[in-house]
Formats: structure tokens, sequence, C-alpha cells
């Protein structure tokens, strides 16, 4: 029988950051996989990501939103 993982909402890496851990020199932050239940480190450079996803072209400065954020 296999395991079925919801599909969940995207956690923007700006919010990710509050979430960082003293214990990890306050660069990293502890996740728990939900296949597996195994804790994991990460930035939030590294998780939930999408390439290019804060880009829009139609801007002068295509990348102002994350200046806003």
């Amino acid at each position: 029988m296999s395991q079925t993982v919801p599909l969940d909402h995207f956690v923007s890496q700006v919010h990710l950051r509050n979430f960082y851990s003293p214990a990890l020199q306050g660069r990293m932050f502890y996740g728990i996989k939900k296949t597996d239940l195994q804790k994991f480190t990460a930035r939030s450079e590294n998780v939930c990501r999408t390439k290019d996803g804060s880009t829009n072209p139609y801007f002068q400065k295509p990348r102002v939103i994350e200046e806003f954020l």
C-alpha cells in the first residue's frame, strides 16, 4: 500500500527565514519529511522554490517583487 502525500500550499522563502534556528547559527531551519517523518535541515533557498518564480518581465526592474517582499 503506497502512502499518499496531500498537496499543500507554497511557503515563500522570505517567510521560511522566520523559522531559522539559533541552534543552526540562524542560517537554517529544521524540517520533517511527510513521506517518512525523517528530520532534515535546510536553507530557505533550497526548498519551496521555482526557478525565476518572482521574475516579472513586464516591470522595468524584473526582480522588484523581491525588494518589495
